[in-house]
């Protein structure tokens, strides 16, 4: 089993729209691929909105509005979703807040049931590296514990280049591969600031692989978007 981590550099950066993207092209290309959100914050139900939505494009016909309300009767299951928490902050506190405790050895099970179950496992992390998850471990160590390379995605605006040279410096210094970066256009920038970014931070990382993210409304292109990026991951990892 092939298996990757996609982090942000913040919050609401686009990780769950990548997660997305490269589940539903390599279900595309005949892989049996799962999806994972150890620990969620800010959830409608008992379980994962993120996962759901990523679940939720497989049924989709290629010119639907991926973000559209959909009624399908989709259950995301414990071992992809250890942990669920309704209000939205850092697991740390959501555990707190909600009277619950994160269990390290919890979500490394949970990573483990799918060694022989799938082709490609991606987990989708909720927040950053430093993001704590509880009093102890934040995802940077688990990260390093499980030997999880990554996906970094890049909220692609002015002060990029510093998160972003932080993230890489603290992969490189904990001998965490960084397999590919993903530059998040969605977001208001002017176009000299992102051009800038991309280019800067290409010659400074020299990443395996990258790809720039620009507007996506409907699953044809989504696919269109993602479809040799998930291929290269397919050759690098």
């Amino acid at each position: 089993m092939k298996s990757i981590a996609i982090i942000g550099t913040d919050t609401n950066v686009g990780k769950t729209i990548v997660t997305a993207g490269i589940y539903n092209s390599l279900k595309k290309l005949k892989l049996n691929v799962e999806a994972q959100k150890w620990i969620s914050t800010g959830d409608t139900y008992n379980f994962s909105d993120d996962l759901k939505f990523v679940y939720q494009i497989e049924k989709l016909n290629n010119a639907q509005n991926i973000f559209a309300k959909y009624n399908f009767n989709i259950i995301i299951q414990p071992e992809n979703n250890p942990y669920s928490f309704k209000i939205p902050c850092s697991p740390h506190l959501a555990q707190k807040l909600e009277n619950k405790k994160i269990q390290i050895s919890k979500i490394i099970k949970s990573y483990n049931y799918f060694q022989d179950k799938c082709d490609f496992l991606l987990i989708e992390t909720a927040g950053g590296l430093f993001s704590p998850l509880n009093e102890k471990y934040n995802f940077a160590d688990l990260l390093k514990k499980l030997n999880l390379p990554v996906i970094l995605v890049i909220k692609n605006v002015l002060g990029a280049i510093n998160q972003t040279m932080l993230n890489y410096h603290y992969l490189k210094s904990n001998k965490i591969k960084l397999s590919a970066l993903v530059f998040n256009n969605y977001f208001s920038e002017k176009k000299y600031i992102q051009t800038e970014n991309i280019n800067y931070l290409l010659a400074k990382i020299k990443p395996q692989y990258y790809m720039t993210l620009n507007k996506i409304q409907t699953k044809k292109s989504l696919l269109k978007n993602f479809t040799d990026f998930s291929k290269a991951l397919l050759r690098y990892n």
